[in-house]
């Protein structure tokens, strides 16, 4: 289920409102996936410009010549920054390529299976009730939904483990 082959991996978007518990979903999960002893990558959407342009003072001189993009490399960290154009998750999903497991944070609106993460008092609706691509719910709520779809309590991650492990390749 979670295999993308586009991209030659296995892509689990866990999707949510903000303040839904995505980022805690992942901690507790990634806690199992660590014994393992496999490649995972994360990538967290965020709507908010990130920290730490690459503009400093050689690179804004580039940019004044009027060059697209630029980017930033050292060993361990890449950054890079377009300047009339948005940076699509298909352009970055590539690089990760040593990854056998890669999570997204938010990106609701992929065309992938998903797991939503639901929480009443600061969700604005369930999403899985318009987007087929949910395929299993997180919540301590008492939820309704249209269609099957798996649904778990946030205290059940070692089932929800279980369950995404069985569906990856």
């Amino acid at each position: 289920m979670f295999y993308s082959e586009s991209f030659n991996k296995n892509i689990i978007p866990i999707i949510g409102y903000h303040n839904s518990g995505k980022t805690l979903f992942l901690e507790k999960i990634l806690i199992l996936f660590e014994s393992l002893k496999i490649n995972i990558s994360v990538i967290k959407h965020t709507h908010h410009p990130i920290e730490g342009s690459v503009y400093d003072k050689d690179t804004s001189r580039l940019m004044s010549r009027g060059i697209s993009s630029v980017g930033l490399l050292c060993d361990h960290s890449f950054k890079l920054d377009k300047k009339d154009s948005k940076i699509d998750l298909e352009e970055v999903i590539p690089l990760l390529k040593d990854s056998d497991i890669l999570f997204l944070e938010g990106f609701k609106g992929i065309s992938l299976p998903k797991i939503e993460i639901y929480r009443r008092d600061v969700s604005e609706r369930l999403i899985a009730t318009n987007d087929p691509y949910v395929k299993a719910i997180v919540t301590d709520d008492e939820i309704v939904c249209d269609r099957k779809i798996k649904i778990f309590k946030t205290k059940e991650i070692k089932k929800i483990f279980d369950w995404i492990w069985k569906n990856i390749k």
